[in-house]
């Protein structure tokens, strides 16, 4: 009958040779069923349910200990969702009238049994089964909803736990979504909500519950139930649950797990995985991530992050290089909330192909950005302008000769020197004059020009990425003078030292010693 699950089913009579004309009266697996069980009495049916998965029961009405509708009265008191075929050997109206009561499918006279009316009370229990479990995994969904999201405060029955005590993990994961697909959602916004129906998302694992809630296409949270060590998470298991939902998707996976909590702390929980949403693109992929280090990371509001960041002016590629460069440090600092800033780092990409073009109107690299557009997170982002930014150099440097390189390339490794030019004109031997007038033609700076803007650029990246004081970066960046250091800076840069270093979290000193 059918490819794939076979239906369980559990067959229960105290009468062995009905028991022996019901196993051989079809093939079975050949329409899509198995016997899974067989018990002789209404307590061993019992017992066989809480040991096995069963989607159908045949069951005798007569039997010692328990009979077959109190079985089945015990088993739906207990909310279990199964449908059951009544077979007895008498025909009596109360019988039948309390099988209607109970729910149950059919009720069947044994002596009127043939194989075809056998198999199709199983073709339509089959599919009252599919039904069943359908419609409990819809309830179960809006339930989870309602309480995750404070619709009601009463504790859903939403997993089978032994107490409300009981710890929980949830473990929320998204697909990480390529840019231009974030882009078409920041424009027509998330999809509608949509009702997972796919089975084989919902994992078995022996000893763990777990439910699941999907609020839209592209994120599923998960619950699972504590019996393990509550200090750490299983890691197994989620790793397994991260590659069935890549799968699935075809994406790879954003993944944040939360410290253990009881069920009645979800709500809040709920909320804080919601509250990072817009932070995914700075996780990293297909790795667990904690929720309350996530929360505890520092980030801006975007009009905060726009005025911090202000607008990237690319003309010269020496600036331009720098203020990207800065740009993508802040970035991975401050984490402004993506689904506001993506027209800029999209604008951002086409500012620096417009200004490749112009370095580099020969080299073949706008393949490179019809790429760019599948780029997921902030990692891949980085790494995609830094090997842009490495051609730009690459090419600039292919504009200088040898000793203008050479001098280049010192000026740079020794700009903290307080003695540096002096210290060129030992190495390269050159006439000062003569040397002098050779770096300002390829370079179109003098030497001092060049030094300077090599020891502004070192004390930026000092101030942004260390916790040193200003005056400590003026003396390692070749200034004996903080106050002279400070003046060229904010010259230079039309910001203070001090506020590049409040802008990063630093810690802003006196400019006196």
């Amino acid at each position: 009958m059918s490819e794939g699950k076979l239906y369980q089913v559990l067959l229960v009579d105290d009468d062995l040779l009905v028991l022996d004309d019901l196993k051989t009266m079809i093939d079975w697996e050949e329409e899509g069923f198995q016997i899974a069980a067989i018990a002789h009495n209404g307590e061993e049916a019992l017992a066989c349910m809480k040991e096995t998965l069963i989607d159908i029961i045949i069951v005798d009405i007569e039997m010692p200990l328990l009979n077959g509708l109190d079985f089945l009265r015990q088993l739906y008191q207990q909310n279990t969702k199964v449908c059951a075929l009544l077979l007895t050997a008498y025909s009596r109206f109360d019988y039948a009238r309390e099988a209607v009561a109970l729910g149950v499918s059919n009720y069947i006279l044994k002596y009127e049994l043939t194989p075809e009316l056998l198999l199709e009370n199983l073709y339509k229990m089959s599919k009252q089964s599919d039904q069943l479990k359908v419609n409990e995994r819809l309830t179960q969904h809006q339930l989870l909803h309602d309480f995750l999201h404070g619709h009601t405060k009463s504790l859903p029955q939403i997993m089978p736990l032994n107490s409300t005590q009981e710890k929980i993990i949830l473990v929320r994961l998204s697909a990480a979504l390529a840019f231009n697909e974030l882009l078409d959602q920041s424009r027509q916004g998330y999809p509608e909500q949509k009702n997972n129906q796919n089975e084989t998302l919902f994992m078995t694992q022996k000893d763990v519950t777990m439910q699941f809630y999907s609020p839209n296409e592209w994120e599923v949270y998960g619950l699972l139930s504590c019996e393990w060590n509550v200090q750490c998470y299983p890691n197994h298991l989620l790793e397994e649950l991260c590659n069935t939902y890549r799968s699935y998707w075809q994406h790879d996976c954003f993944m944040v797990v939360a410290s253990p909590c009881s069920i009645m702390e979800l709500p809040k929980i709920y909320a804080m995985m919601q509250a990072i949403t817009c932070y995914s693109f700075y996780l990293p992929l297909n790795r667990c991530c904690n929720l309350q280090a996530i929360m505890m990371q520092r980030r801006l509001s975007y009009e905060q992050w726009k005025e911090a960041a202000n607008d990237l002016f690319l003309n010269e590629q020496d600036e331009a290089i720098e203020q990207i460069q800065a740009y993508l440090r802040m970035l991975k600092q401050y984490q402004p909330p993506i689904n506001e800033i993506l027209l800029e780092i999209q604008d951002l990409i086409h500012q620096l192909q417009r200004l490749m073009s112009r370095i580099m109107p020969k080299d073949n690299f706008q393949n490179d950005f019809k790429n760019w557009q599948k780029i997921s997170n902030y990692t891949q982002f980085n790494d995609f302008i830094q090997s842009m930014l490495q051609r730009m150099e690459a090419i600039d440097n292919q504009r200088y000769s040898r000793k203008v390189l050479e001098m280049l390339n010192f000026i740079q490794q020794n700009c903290g020197k307080e003695n540096v030019l002096e210290e060129l004109d030992e190495k390269m031997n050159m006439n000062r004059e003569y040397m002098s007038k050779l770096f300002k033609k390829e370079t179109g700076q003098s030497l001092s020009q060049s030094l300077q803007a090599y020891r502004l650029k070192k004390a930026y990246l000092l101030l942004t990425t260390t916790h040193l004081k200003i005056y400590e970066i003026a003396e390692q960046c070749g200034y004996n003078s903080s106050q002279y250091f400070s003046m060229v800076f904010t010259k230079y840069y039309q910001c203070s030292p001090s506020d590049v270093m409040n802008q990063s979290g630093g810690d802003c000193d006196e400019l006196e010693r």
